[in-house]
């Protein structure tokens, strides 16, 4: 009965709040279906590729009565499909399907690290993991796919060349997709094998031996913690390092988080991030420059197909 029962819940197909079908004269259907030409992954749900690269800023603020201007998640007006009676459904944009892919991009990250490093104890796992899924690693991958150019959005900072907004958008793009990429397959029984397949063709295999040969699988939290403990190791003397949150502004659905490095109680750097994980790697980051032990930048990502 238990097995019947897990059978059944794998073959429950996912009903997308997008249900229109691909549009060929619609730009940005065209650019999609460039896309899937390119990754030569057909979405059978075309509604759940749409929403993996639609970001919330395309539910722009509207005046709505009692409410004025602003952000106002029941005054969200669509750009294209899905328009409901009363609004628009706060699915169609792809926060849920990124939460849904951030789980599986470790998961498929885990089981990766596991085989690349098949006799190492939990330690090198842990960071050659945590370096595969980073926001840098995730950017480079969703410009080799072409996926910038699939992202629905109304923001004005997409379109600048290496700002944060950018960045966090892209990287959001990748996960959003590795959970509709699972959701459109999982009927099927292939869910998480397409997630796997996808993500060790256009991220792991690409960056895995990089990463280790140049220690890129030290983020620069981790970086600095290993300088700390070599630190006292060799002189005796205990340094702790602490992060603390300082300041946090901006909207709701753009939130900016400054965060500052402390080694031993005395602030050594800071930085701000559209996260506060990526505020803390700024600042351990800086931390690192300004105690003159930061690795050289990595070359930028090329452009190409998957």
């Amino acid at each position: 009965p238990l097995r019947r029962a897990w059978l059944a819940a794998a073959r429950r197909p996912y009903s997308p709040p997008d249900t229109a079908p691909r549009d060929p004269e619609a730009e940005e259907d065209a650019a999609m279906a460039a896309f899937e030409e390119a990754s030569g992954i057909k979405f059978r749900h075309f509604g759940l590729l749409r929403q993996a690269f639609t970001h919330p800023s395309v539910y722009h603020a509207v005046v709505a009565p009692g409410l004025g201007t602003g952000w106002h998640p029941s005054a969200r007006v669509p750009l294209g499909h899905g328009a409901v009676a009363g609004g628009v459904d706060p699915r169609l944009h792809n926060q849920r399907l990124e939460w849904l892919g951030d789980a599986l991009l470790n998961l498929a990250a885990c089981d990766f690290a596991l085989h690349y490093f098949p006799e190492s104890h939990e330690e090198p796992v842990t960071l050659l993991r945590t370096a595969l899924v980073n926001n840098a690693v995730l950017i480079g991958a969703a410009v080799r796919c072409g996926m910038h150019r699939c992202v629905r959005h109304k923001d004005a900072l997409f379109e600048e060349e290496g700002s944060r907004t950018r960045g966090k958008m892209l990287a959001d793009a990748f996960e959003a997709f590795l959970g509709a990429l699972y959701l459109d397959r999982q009927p099927l029984g292939l869910g998480l094998a397409a997630v796997k397949a996808f993500t060790a063709a256009t991220l792991f295999e690409e960056e895995t031996d990089a990463t280790v040969d140049e220690r890129r699988w030290m983020d620069p939290k981790a970086r600095l913690q290993h300088c700390l403990n070599e630190f006292s190791a060799l002189t005796g003397a205990r340094l702790s390092k602490t992060f603390e949150l300082l300041e946090e502004f901006g909207p709701a659905h753009e939130r900016m988080y400054v965060v500052g490095c402390y080694i031993n109680g005395a602030l050594v750097a800071s930085a701000r991030g559209l996260s506060i994980t990526d505020a803390q790697m700024g600042a351990a980051l800086r931390a690192l420059e300004s105690l003159h032990l930061a690795p050289e930048e990595p070359e930028e990502p090329e452009e190409g197909e998957v």
